[in-house]
């Protein structure tokens, strides 16, 4: 029997029941910047949640972690490190964190990221005990094998593709990045792109080597080029054809186990553009 909300419509226990989704990092206000950065790195998620009074109150993004980080001089970079998270909402606001019911409905979940902009929500249960943080590559997979055809074309959501160079610095691409309103950059050499995001950023800095060359000299590590960061940093983006379907393309997605696909050799597909561009066209199925 399909997991129905109260509303009749199908809810996010359905959607989501067998797509595995990530672990809540919750921060409190005693954490300092390179506890958050590590716990996010280490964990691998886009955001912690911060409790005040046992309370939600918002999310932290890795991308606030290194824009708070980067928005000093170099020399300053080892110090801010032990200051304490909450001042990160004096350079980037603490963003909105939606808070839904497991037996909520799934249109509801989508329409909460669409609002926020920045793709993640607190799932519970009826208790009001957190269970997970799906993220929009979270909802990827569970919109996935729904539909055979969605009826758009990766060339209808695709977005313009900006190009990063090897020669670029850490700092420089992270600024490009924040200018440009991408969480990803992706670079290319000879014919293939590779990728990465701000969480492959956030554990460049919070590695071993990253805060002992942050502790050393900041400069040299912001200074970086992204071409001599390690081979594993980037992960390959896939080559697609514009006229694919996007019910294909989340397929593609799961195959080849890369979010990022590159359409038409000069525009780019991620999962915002595979998600909430459909849904705001009313293709996604429910």
């Amino acid at each position: 029997m399909s997991a129905l909300s109260q509303k009749g419509e199908p809810s996010c226990e359905e959607y989501l029941s067998s797509v595995s989704i990530p672990s809540p990092v919750f921060i409190g206000r005693d954490h300092t910047v390179l506890m958050t950065g590590a716990l996010l790195s280490f964990r691998d998620v886009n955001c912690g949640i911060l409790i005040e009074e046992g309370e939600v109150k918002h999310a932290i993004y890795g991308y606030q972690i290194v824009n708070f980080l980067l928005s000093e001089p170099p020399q300053r970079l080892y110090l801010k490190l032990f200051e304490p998270v909450t001042n990160i909402k004096e350079i980037a606001p603490g963003s909105p964190l939606p808070v839904l019911k497991i037996s909520d409905p799934f249109r509801k979940a989508l329409s909460e990221i669409v609002a926020t902009r920045f793709g993640n929500l607190l799932l519970t249960d009826a208790e009001g005990r957190a269970i997970g943080l799906p993220s929009l590559e979270t909802m990827l997979q569970a919109v996935e094998g729904r539909s055979g055809k969605v009826g758009m074309t990766l060339k209808e959501v695709a977005s313009p593709l900006i190009l990063a160079t090897n020669g670029q610095t850490i700092l420089d691409v992270f600024k490009s990045m924040m200018t440009n309103r991408v969480r990803r950059i992706v670079v290319k050499t000879g014919r293939k792109h590779t990728y990465c995001t701000e969480r492959e950023i956030l554990r460049v800095l919070f590695s071993l080597n990253g805060l002992e060359s942050t502790r050393d000299n900041g400069a040299k590590i912001l200074s970086q080029p992204v071409g001599k960061l390690p081979q594993q940093v980037f992960r390959p983006a896939i080559p697609v054809d514009g006229e694919t379907d996007v019910a294909k393309a989340w397929t593609l997605v799961r195959e080849q186990q890369s979010s990022t696909l590159i359409v038409d050799g000069d525009l780019i597909a991620t999962p915002w553009d595979l998600v909430v561009k459909p849904f705001l066209a009313g293709k996604i199925p429910f």
